[in-house]
């Protein structure tokens, strides 16, 4: 008996190493930038329809808080997206940076939204844009 079935036989479960291999390869193929025009298109394209989704949600809502501020977080999703995008693409540490910035400045404006919203509904006991005006009194 060789050692190479010697050792098979005492494992239960063997790992294909070539699977790894090739998850090491795709940051170098992406690297190419043949290969990642493509990539960066359509993740340009998902950023601009989550923009629209965001911007839409907001012309078309009337009276609904929590609707307008889903319809921000899009929007900043989506510019997110277009800022991560730009920094892998031109092998920069900057729009990580920004990133972190856009999402600090996210997280305070769904606070204040938040509490916005949980003091129109002890007021009110509906949550409508038309009941915020009343809350300064």
């Amino acid at each position: 008996m060789s050692a190479k079935a010697h050792l098979n036989s005492k494992v239960l479960f063997s790992i294909n190493f070539n699977y790894f291999k090739n998850l090491f390869l795709i940051p170098y193929l992406f690297s190419q930038h043949s290969y990642f025009i493509d990539i960066n298109n359509t993740i340009e394209l998902l950023a601009v329809s989550i923009f629209v989704a965001g911007l839409t949600v907001i012309c078309f809502n009337c009276s609904n808080l929590i609707i307008t501020l889903i319809g921000v977080e899009l929007i900043l999703l989506a510019a997110n997206i277009n800022l991560l995008t730009s920094a892998v693409f031109f092998n920069d540490g900057l729009g990580f940076v920004y990133s972190l910035c856009v999402l600090t400045v996210s997280a305070a404006e769904t606070a204040i939204g938040i509490g916005l919203l949980i003091v129109c509904y002890s007021v009110h006991q509906k949550v409508d844009f038309r009941e915020l005006n009343s809350l300064h009194d």
